[in-house]
C-alpha cells in the first residue's frame, strides 16, 4: 500500500484481485521524435483509457488522449525511450487532473 498524503491523502493499493474497476490502456499512435543537437521534435502518443468493470468486463468510461507530448526542459533528451516515457507521464498527469476536476477529489 502506498499512502501519499501530499496528494490529498489518496491511498494506492496494488492489485489484490478485489478491486471493482480497472484501467485498460490502448496506445494507438507513437511518434518517437528526435533530438540531434541542432534540431529536435518532441515525441507524442495517442492513447485510449477504458475504465472497465472487473467482473462483467463492461466499459464504464472511455477517455481518448490525443497528442500527449512532453519534452525535457534541459534539451538533453537524446534517448528515444526517455522521450516516450515522458509522454506517458504527461498523459497520466492530464488524466489525473481530469479525474480530480470532474469528481472534485
Amino acid at each position: 500500500m502506498v499512502d501519499d498524503s501530499r496528494n490529498g491523502g489518496i491511498t494506492l493499493i496494488p492489485d489484490d484481485g478485489q478491486s471493482q474497476y480497472w484501467f485498460h490502456i490502448n496506445t494507438y499512435f507513437t511518434e518517437p521524435g528526435f533530438n540531434i543537437g541542432i534540431m529536435r521534435q518532441n515525441a507524442s502518443i495517442t492513447l485510449e483509457i477504458n475504465v472497465m468493470n472487473r467482473t462483467t468486463g463492461d466499459v464504464i468510461a472511455r477517455v481518448l488522449i490525443e497528442n500527449a507530448s512532453a519534452n525535457s526542459f534541459s534539451g538533453l533528451d537524446f534517448e528515444t525511450g526517455y522521450r516516450i516515457q515522458e509522454c506517458y507521464a504527461k498523459a497520466g498527469r492530464e488524466y489525473a487532473k481530469f479525474l480530480i476536476k470532474k469528481f472534485r477529489l
